[in-house]
């Protein structure tokens, strides 16, 4: 693989380049660093390795000038052979300053940058653009940043498909939220009415893409906990049925035990399933305790089903 990323001396593509660095499959590594020279790239690239205690290899990662700035960034992405045996690009590149002040600037870096790195993409003999995601978070409870998310996609799609960009899926993401206490978020079919809804009135080659979600927590939407004192049926591959509001919809949660105790009095499992911010209010500002299950059936892989009480605190 020769492995194309943006965004590397930041944190986030910082760390995934110095681990994509390691992996054997990985033949090159091509860093777009913004710099105004070659020297300078190298330097900046180094201190982030070092940051992170890691070896630099030079044979095997190299450094790309280029800003996402620039409107012209494309064409010297072309200009460069070395880049067209590329066969995989990340693009983790963004400007993070949301101030009213930083508008201009986040736009030609976060948009205009992005289309820039897709213009350049599209010449690649190893690489097919066919789709754009978009996933803007977690736990929303509003409809309104997702739609207008949606109209930012859609704008990109139509700009890249005017360039010739065979587009053929929008991943839309997710991110609807559940209802730990009082929050009232939109049911996914509500969501998926309103995407298809102002579809209506697009570009007609936007609606014939294919349409893809992430719904995420959603799919586990009022699973609310059971009252202290269930039990929780925990074979060796099993799932955790939670049920306790009436209007809710039981929710399965497969996982398995990883290490299991106890004796005639009381028995414990750690199960892998558990989400680690059920368990954390200050993260989250919402506690969502354990919850019980009904036992589940005996089956041929998992055997007979053992009881385990719910623990109600964090693991």
């Amino acid at each position: 693989m020769n492995v194309f990323i943006t965004g590397s001396t930041g944190f986030l593509a910082g760390e995934l380049a110095v681990l994509l660095s390691k992996r054997p499959q990985i033949r090159r590594l091509y860093c777009l660093v913004r710099a105004n020279d070659a020297q300078k790239a190298w330097s900046r690239l180094q201190q982030v390795f070092q940051f992170h205690g890691d070896a630099f290899d030079t044979t095997k990662v190299v450094p790309v000038v280029g800003d996402l700035a620039d409107s012209s960034l494309a064409e010297k992405l072309c200009r460069l052979k070395d880049l067209g045996e590329v066969d995989t690009v990340i693009h983790a590149a963004a400007d993070t300053s949301f101030a009213p002040s930083s508008t201009e600037s986040v736009e030609k870096i976060n948009i205009d940058g992005t289309q820039q790195i897709l213009k350049w993409a599209q010449s690649l003999p190893n690489l097919r653009v066919t789709g754009i995601a978009c996933h803007i978070g977690s736990q929303l409870t509003d409809m309104a940043p997702l739609m207008e998310a949606l109209d930012r996609v859609l704008a990109l799609a139509g700009v890249l498909m005017d360039k010739g960009v065979a587009l053929q899926h929008l991943d839309l993401g997710g991110g609807l939220g559940i209802r730990y206490n009082e929050e009232q978020p939109p049911e996914p079919g509500d969501y998926v009415r309103a995407i298809l809804g102002r579809l209506q009135t697009q570009d007609p080659r936007c609606q014939r893409l294919r349409l893809v979600f992430e719904p995420g927590r959603a799919t586990v939407r009022n699973a609310h906990p059971g009252p202290p004192g269930g039990h929780t049926q925990l074979p060796q591959t099993a799932s955790l049925t939670t049920e306790h509001d009436p209007g809710a919809v039981p929710a399965r949660i497969p996982t398995r035990v990883l290490h299991g105790k106890g004796g005639s009095v009381a028995r414990f499992a750690a199960a892998g399933a558990w989400r680690e911010h059920w368990w954390r209010p200050g993260v989250r500002t919402r506690i969502f305790p354990a919850s019980s299950a009904r036992p589940l059936p005996r089956s041929p892989r998992c055997g007979a089903p053992s009881a385990y009480g719910a623990q109600h605190s964090s693991c």
